[in-house]
């Protein structure tokens, strides 16, 4: 609404400028600032609408962060030296991001949203009894 108002102040401002031979400035200059004025509210409605759209996506991260959580575990010895751990089973996986995983073939995790993330190892053995 306040770019209505804008618009209808602008006209009848321009409608009252006198010209260089005191009559009224004419129909074209009205339409002239119409349609600048028409442009420009076009542009500010769609830099409003991108604003409104990221901060409704702000909104909804903040509704229901992102998270992942993943427990694979390694039976059988492995080298400390390996630079990638494989798994050889997937106990846990819970994540609402969209290309989160936890390939346990190639021991590849993927995040699926920027951020920090930890990673926790134990390591143990079982003795016969």
């Amino acid at each position: 609404m306040i770019g209505n108002y804008l618009l209808l102040f602008l006209i009848t401002l321009s409608s009252r400028v006198a010209s260089d031979d005191n009559t009224t400035v004419g129909a074209v200059d009205e339409e002239l600032i119409h349609s600048i004025t028409a442009e420009r509210l076009a542009r500010v409605k769609q830099r409003i609408r991108k604003k409104t759209n990221l901060l409704m996506k702000d909104i909804q991260i903040l509704k229901n962060p992102p998270y992942s959580s993943f427990c694979g575990s390694k039976f059988g010895s492995f080298q400390l030296v390996e630079n990638t751990i494989t798994y050889t089973k997937l106990f846990h996986a819970s994540t609402n991001v969209e290309g989160a995983n936890l390939d346990t073939s190639t021991g590849v995790f993927t995040a699926g949203y920027p951020g920090v993330y930890t990673s926790r190892g134990r390591q143990g053995t079982r003795g016969d009894r």
